[in-house]
């Protein structure tokens, strides 16, 4: 009866946990090292006049497309303050086997939330985590381990 448990106990555990972006560990720490290849460029440096300018990001995630984990999406997104003029700011970029992709770095700025959701684009299609900024600009990827967003109204998350 014993082996009987034991082998029933391993049937389906083959796969790595994941989060409830559908991040396993494994991804998690290949999107750190991705995003660990911002530093010595001017993007920590962008980032951290943006958040001083604006306050921190409200969409900070990061995304793998499908099963391919060599390309890591980031979007970052801002939502105005008064003193910003309603500039809905929007940062992404993708990040390869080699560093940053120069051509896939883009920032600009919407005139409207519906416009800056535009640019989400990958944000919300699993698997994704959030990101967060450290003092230095540095981006870290957080397991989604809560409820999102942690207050406010519920979003509806594309299925994928």
């Amino acid at each position: 009866m014993a082996a009987v448990a034991i082998t029933l106990a391993g049937c389906g555990s083959s796969s790595a946990p994941v989060d409830k972006g559908g991040f396993t560990d494994k991804e998690r720490t290949q999107a750190q090292a991705a995003l660990d290849t911002f530093k010595g460029t001017a993007i920590p440096g962008t980032i951290v006049q943006l958040t001083a300018t604006i306050g921190l990001p409200s969409v900070c995630r990061v995304h793998y497309s499908g099963k391919n984990t060599d390309t890591l999406y980031l979007v970052m997104a801002w939502r105005p303050q008064k003193r910003t003029s309603n500039a809905f700011t929007w940062f992404t970029a993708q990040i390869g086997p080699s560093g940053p992709i120069p051509t896939s770095l883009h920032l600009g700025v919407e005139p409207s939330l519906d416009s800056l959701e535009a640019h989400y684009g990958v944000a919300y299609t699993r698997p994704f985590d959030p990101c967060q900024i450290d003092a230095f600009g540095n981006l870290l990827v957080v397991p989604w381990v809560g409820a999102y967003p942690p207050s406010g109204k519920a979003r509806v998350l594309p299925s994928g």
